[in-house]
C-alpha cells in the first residue's frame, strides 16, 4: 500500500466552485436493517459506460455513467515527471497536482448529483453514500504511479492515494469540508470529514474515513494485508477545499453508536465485507442463539433423564414410554445441535472466502 511517486504537472488550472451545495447530516438506520437494491442510471450515450456496484449496509446501489474516451486519453497523456520523493518530506504541491485537477469536474458532479438527487436511495445521507462508492473500488495492488481521478474512474481501480483523493475531492465538491491525512512511514493515505464542534475528532477537527475498502466512517482500520499499522503515526493534513466547502457533519455519534450496536449485535467483521457477507453474519448470530438455547434444554434433558434413569421401573410401560420418548426428545435436539454446527462452519467457511480479498483485514 505504498504511497506512489508523485507526479508533479505544470497546469494552469481554473477553479470553479460548486455553485449548489448538496450537503446532508448523517441519517442512522433503524433495526432490523432491510435488504434493498437500487439503479442509479445517469449514462448520456457519449462515452465509455461505467458501471459501479456499491453497497452501503444492506442497500446495493447500481450506478451507471460515462466517461468520454478522449477526456481519459487527454487526461492519461499529460506528461507525469516524477520530481518528489515523498520519503524526503511531503509538500502540499506534491498533491495539489491531483487535487485541484479540473479536468474531473464534470464527471464529479454528475456522480454527486445521480446519488443525491435518485429517488429511490432512501434516507442515507449523501456523505455515506459517497464514501460507499469509492470503498467498493477495487483495490489496486499494483499501482506504479500517482492518477488523476479521471483515470481512477475510468479503469475502476486504484490504491490508497488515487481512492482518497477521489473521496476527499467528492465530498468537497459535494460541500463537505475536507482534507487528506498523509502517513509518511505507513506509507497510506486516508480521507479527513470535518465534524461539528459537539462530536470528538481524530485530528483538527477531522474523523477518518478509509478509502480502500470496506470499513466504518471512523474506524481506523488494525491492520492492512501488507501488515502496515498507521494507529500510532501522527498524520500530516492536506486540506481539500475545491469548491468553497465548509460544512461540518453532525450526527456522526449517533452513527458511532450505531456502529457499536451492529457490531456487538453482529461482530465487527460486519463493515467489512459484502452484502452477501453481512446477511451470513446475521445467519450465523441466529444460529449461535439456536444453538444456545438448544444446549441449555438438552442440557435440562440430560439432567431429567439421568434421574429418571436411576429410578425407573422397567415393569410400568408408562414409566418406560415417557423415558424413552424423552431419550428420543434429547437425540433429536443433539442431531438439530450438529446440523446447525455444521451450517456454521459451512457459513464461517464461505464469508472467509468472500473476505479473502479484502485489502483491510
Amino acid at each position: 500500500m505504498s504511497l506512489k511517486p508523485i507526479i508533479y504537472l505544470f497546469l494552469s488550472i481554473i477553479l470553479i466552485s460548486c455553485s449548489t451545495s448538496r450537503v446532508e447530516d448523517f441519517f442512522v438506520p433503524d433495526l432490523p436493517i432491510e435488504e434493498e437494491y437500487f439503479d442509479i442510471d445517469q449514462n448520456q450515450g457519449f462515452g465509455k459506460e461505467l458501471t459501479f456496484n456499491f453497497t452501503l449496509f444492506k442497500s446495493t446501489y447500481n450506478l451507471t455513467f460515462d466517461i468520454e474516451k478522449s477526456l481519459f486519453e487527454n487526461v492519461k497523456q499529460n506528461p507525469k515527471n516524477n520530481q518528489y520523493d515523498t520519503g524526503m518530506g511531503m509538500r502540499q504541491d506534491q498533491y495539489d497536482t491531483f487535487v485541484y485537477d479540473s479536468y474531473d469536474e464534470d464527471v464529479l458532479n454528475t456522480i454527486i448529483d445521480a446519488i443525491s438527487q435518485s429517488d429511490g436511495r432512501k434516507d442515507y445521507d449523501l456523505a455515506q453514500l459517497l464514501v460507499a462508492f469509492v470503498q467498493s473500488i477495487p483495490y489496486d495492488a499494483n499501482a506504479k504511479e500517482a492518477k488523476f481521478t479521471v483515470e481512477t474512474l475510468y479503469n475502476k481501480t486504484g490504491d490508497c492515494d488515487d481512492k482518497s483523493i477521489l473521496l476527499a475531492k467528492l465530498l468537497s465538491h459535494a460541500g463537505y469540508q475536507t482534507c487528506l491525512f498523509i502517513y509518511e512511514e505507513g506509507q497510506h493515505m486516508a480521507v479527513g470529514l470535518k465534524v461539528d464542534e459537539n462530536t470528538d475528532a481524530y485530528k483538527d477537527g477531522y474523523i477518518f474515513i478509509e478509502a480502500t475498502g470496506n470499513n466504518p466512517i471512523g474506524n481506523i482500520p488494525e491492520k492492512f494485508a501488507d501488515n502496515v499499522d498507521i494507529r500510532n503515526e501522527e498524520p500530516k493534513i492536506i486540506e481539500v477545499d475545491i469548491a468553497n466547502s465548509s460544512h461540518a457533519i453532525s450526527g456522526y455519534d449517533d452513527l458511532k453508536d450505531f456502529y457499536s450496536l451492529i457490531k456487538e449485535k453482529y461482530g465487527k467483521g460486519y463493515f467489512n465485507t459484502t452484502v452477501e457477507g453481512r446477511i451470513i453474519y446475521e445467519k450465523i448470530t441466529n444460529l449461535n442463539f439456536e444453538l444456545s438455547d438448544i444446549e441449555s434444554t438438552t442440557n435440562a434433558l440430560e439432567n431429567e433423564i439421568n434421574t429418571k434413569r436411576n429410578s425407573l421401573d422397567n415393569t410400568n410401560t408408562d414409566e418406560v414410554a415417557q423415558f424413552n420418548e424423552l431419550v428420543a426428545q434429547y437425540n433429536r435436539l443433539t442431531s438439530d445441535y450438529s446440523n446447525k454446527i455444521v451450517s456454521v462452519n459451512r457459513l464461517i467457511s464461505r464469508i472467509n472466502q468472500i473476505n479473502s480479498s479484502n485489502y483491510i483485514k
